[in-house]
């Protein structure tokens, strides 16, 4: 049997061909072998919920088989954890997702910043050329936020307000900006929301340096519309040409902007697709495969 990327990955084929990309097979959230007959007995451990998208998901992010526990931390957060400390003093969260709160990049120390991809976030009464009032209201506001707090809550959430806030300063310009030509050449128009999620990812990398990322970074991006129990044929080809074509633009920029050998892209999903019709679509599959970049 002979396997191949779907027809409208052609970008994606050709990063295979070349050596740049790599394909994990029969990946998902099994936390011991077993066959159909001990699964079905209930002799083995099992993931929690195991045929629930929201569940696998959290799961998958998290790589902890009770995916219901409340206050879980992500891999990739863990990770983060590990390497606290290496950035520049006073540098942005090292981790950000472009695509909501999610747990892949949140540890025990090291938070997730949630990012927009175009306009602006934090307080929406900021200007880069603020007014005296503006002024003097954000003086009385960081003082409040740096105010000691005997109760451990309060003083939690003002830390982290403090900090989202101090990041949007930051951020704002880059992300409203356009970039430089290594990323508008690389995207083009692509206006996809996968795309213009990694093209913010691709501004932020751009301007590491001014951010304090000397040495770490984590992003996380993200698009749905996999669950294809009906009308797979209708859809799934642009899901597929979105995924092909988003990656391979922000392959190109690494290597426009010289990082590609200091840059990994890969996909996870929660699971995946049988191969057997069910007449319009495919249902749930235990295994997965990932692409890594």
């Amino acid at each position: 049997v002979v396997y191949g990327l779907h027809p409208s990955m052609t970008g994606l084929q050709g990063l295979f061909s070349a050596g740049r990309l790599a394909v994990v097979a029969n990946m998902g959230p099994l936390v011991e072998p077993m066959t159909r007959a001990e699964y079905r007995a209930g002799t083995k451990k099992r993931p929690d919920n195991l045929f629930s998208h929201s569940d696998q998901q959290v799961q998958s992010q998290s790589s902890i088989s009770q995916a219901s526990l409340t206050g879980i931390t992500g891999w990739a957060g863990r990770l983060g954890d590990r390497a606290f400390g290496l950035n520049a003093p006073g540098a942005t969260p090292m981790s950000m997702s472009f695509s909501g709160n999610q747990p892949f990049g949140t540890g025990v120390v090291v938070r997730t910043l949630a990012l927009p991809t175009s306009g602006t976030f934090g307080y929406s009464g900021d200007s880069a050329t603020p007014s005296a009032q503006q002024i003097a209201r954000s003086a009385a506001r960081a003082a409040m936020l740096a105010a000691d707090d005997s109760n451990l809550m309060v003083a939690a959430t003002q830390a982290t307000s403090e900090s989202a806030l101090n990041a949007s300063v930051k951020l704002n310009p880059i992300i409203q900006g356009t970039g430089s030509s290594a990323v508008t050449t690389a995207f083009g128009a692509l206006n996809t929301g996968l795309a213009n999620q990694l093209r913010a990812v691709a501004k932020v990398i751009e301007q590491r340096a001014t951010l304090g990322h000397t040495a770490r970074q984590v992003f996380f991006v993200s698009i749905g519309g996999f669950d294809t129990h009906s009308n797979q044929q209708g859809g799934h080809p642009g899901l597929m040409t979105q995924v092909s074509q988003a990656m391979t633009a922000f392959y190109n920029f690494t290597v426009a902007a010289g990082v590609a050998g200091n840059v990994t892209a890969f996909t996870m999903s929660d699971f995946g697709r049988t191969f057997k019709s069910n007449g319009s679509g495919t249902d749930h599959a235990w295994g997965a495969h990932a692409l890594v970049l």
